[in-house]
């Protein structure tokens, strides 16, 4: 088990507790810190899926920290690759002709 469940029953990383504390020196997988979206290649290995899968009923407090995404992405794809996406989420993105 990878989880440390608090008092108040939220439940943390145990990674990302130990790299906080200094006691690790790597932080927690990039698929755990990418949640809630989930990425995983294709059955021909020539691309990778991407999915936007927020599930509030199993994980709440996740979904919610979910939105500071930026890290996660520059971590596994990237800063141009968080650019575009941010671009294309803002609705800025312009095709070239």
């Amino acid at each position: 088990m990878y989880g440390l469940r608090e008092k108040n029953g939220t439940i943390h990383c145990a990674f990302e507790k130990a790299y906080v504390e200094k006691k690790i020196d790597w932080g927690k997988p990039v698929s755990c810190h990418l949640y809630p979206i989930i990425a995983d290649q294709s059955e021909y290995a020539t691309t990778e899926r991407i999915n936007y899968e927020p599930q509030p009923k199993v994980c709440l407090p996740a979904g919610q920290l979910g939105k500071k995404l930026k890290e996660p992405i520059v971590r596994k794809w990237g800063l141009p690759f968080w650019k575009a996406l941010n671009k294309l989420a803002k609705g800025e993105w312009k095709q070239k002709e």
